[in-house]
């Protein structure tokens, strides 16, 4: 009755941990690019180490507990057997001769052959199984042995002092086992606080650009310099993550946690939550009064990847967690395409109003979107060109 009562218990807790696992997993998944700019890989890897080593070792207590009364009964009674063959080999030796000594010895043998089978098939089983998940095994052995640059998740790093441009030089990139580049020879200055517009059709490269100027992405030629600073300097890591520190991004699909509305504003830091900010960035990011409409307010549980919410409100919380880092460098991927126009013009107006001394790069379809840009650039036929905002370079970029 204790075994069966450990074993639910285990059980249980197996289950709540396991859950526990596939969700720092998911939200892990979800969340990477955000994780790499905030270089939060040790809060990640602290909790999925929290559940998975009390898990392994209910796994392992699982195991024992099931198992070991099959092996003390059968060693009990293996051990029964062979004394009563021994005693009655023993007595037959005396009385019957050598004939009956024979056959208690070929008794003796049958017992322990038949209790080997069964390991034998055991082992046999074990060899199938192992022989058949090899390729799995080898790509894990692969993974383990995978060198991790230990100087990119240095979180002691200081963020960049960010005070005159961003300067793109001679930029290309192509993905790997491609001959094809996205881009060549790619030449753009940005100047802090200044609000960028980026257009152009789909697959034209402005998400990978985006990626290369956070540093996301590694480019095959050309540099990218803050206020004199590659990025990319191997001998330096310390530029790249003090670079992506700070900044902030939101991307069209937003990943939302299974919590509430306040620990997915605060995202980076969920220990130590101001909910003042919270509430300015929720403000800013027009979701504000839906939220405080809601029973249990900013408390309230928006389910797993925001299964209650629409799409633009899970954008519109997308938005308020980049806003509440108040990142000096602002980058907006598609992260309006599920707002109405109306909800846009309040959130893009909002975001222009309140940071005006941010750099603000922002990748649209829609004119409304980037209307209050101070420059929209266009990529086209692997080159940028800064279009007129009144040009049909310019125009065609409207929604449909």
């Amino acid at each position: 009755k204790n075994t069966k009562n450990r074993l639910d218990k285990n059980s249980f807790n197996f289950s709540s941990k396991s859950k526990s696992q596939i969700q720092i997993m998911q939200e892990a998944k979800g969340s990477i690019r955000d994780i790499i700019l905030k270089s939060n890989y040790s809060k990640y890897l602290d909790f999925y180490k929290s559940i998975d080593i009390p898990m392994r070792r209910s796994i392992a207590e699982n195991g024992f507990l099931s198992l070991y009364p099959k092996f003390v009964l059968e060693g009990i009674s293996l051990l029964t057997i062979s004394l009563l063959a021994y005693k009655i080999s023993f007595q037959n030796n005396i009385g019957y001769g050598e004939e009956i000594d024979l056959i208690s010895k070929l008794g003796t043998l049958a017992i322990g052959a038949q209790k080997l089978l069964p390991n034998m098939q055991q082992s046999y089983g074990t060899w199938a199984y192992i022989n058949g998940s090899k390729a799995s095994i080898l790509n894990v052995l692969e993974m383990i042995n995978m060198p991790i640059n230990i100087s990119l998740i240095n979180n002691k790093v200081k963020p960049i002092q960010f005070n005159e441009t961003i300067k793109i030089t001679n930029l290309g990139f192509k993905y790997p086992n491609s001959n094809k580049y996205i881009f060549r020879n790619i030449n753009l200055t940005i100047k802090k606080g200044e609000k960028i517009g980026i257009i152009g059709e789909t697959g034209s490269g402005k998400s990978t650009l985006i990626d290369i100027i956070m540093g996301l992405l590694h480019p095959n030629e050309g540099t990218v310099e803050v206020d004199g600073l590659n990025i990319f300097d191997k001998n330096n890591p310390n530029i790249l993550i003090s670079w992506r520190k700070i900044i902030s991004h939101v991307p069209q699909q937003i990943y939302l946690s299974d919590s509430n509305f306040l620990e997915n504003i605060a995202f980076s830091n969920k220990k130590v939550i101001s909910k003042s900010r919270v509430e300015k960035a929720a403000r800013m990011a027009q979701i504000h009064s839906f939220i405080n409409n809601k029973p249990q307010r900013y408390q309230t549980n928006i389910g797993e990847n925001g299964i209650n919410l629409s799409g633009g409100q899970r954008q519109r919380i997308g938005i308020a967690r980049a806003l509440y880092d108040d990142s000096e460098v602002l980058v907006l991927d598609e992260a309006t395409s599920a707002l109405d126009n109306e909800i846009e013009n309040k959130v893009m107006k909002s975001i222009y109003k309140n940071n005006n001394h941010k750099t603000l790069i922002i990748i649209a379809h829609r004119k409304n979107t980037i209307n209050l840009c101070d420059r929209v650039i266009k990529i086209t036929n692997n080159k940028l060109i800064l279009t007129n905002k009144e040009s049909k370079n310019y125009q065609i970029q409207q929604e449909k």
